[in-house]
């Protein structure tokens, strides 16, 4: 009787984490790391794993 409870819990969770990271959490990194940042959202998805590790083609790389 307590999993759909378990599962509403988690997916509140899940909800709000996302609201957090869309419009708090990117923001804040995009002012901070600017046009590096930018790419990176753009490559890399936000909760699907990636199979291949990111590789940045911006020009301050080392």
């Amino acid at each position: 009787m307590s999993s759909p409870l378990l599962l509403g819990w988690a997916i509140v969770f899940f909800l709000l984490n996302t609201l957090y990271f869309k419009f708090v959490e990117e923001p804040g990194l995009e002012r901070r790391f600017g046009e590096d940042y930018l790419r990176y959202k753009a490559k890399v998805p936000r909760w699907v794993p990636m199979f291949r590790p990111y590789e940045s083609s911006g020009a301050n790389d080392n």
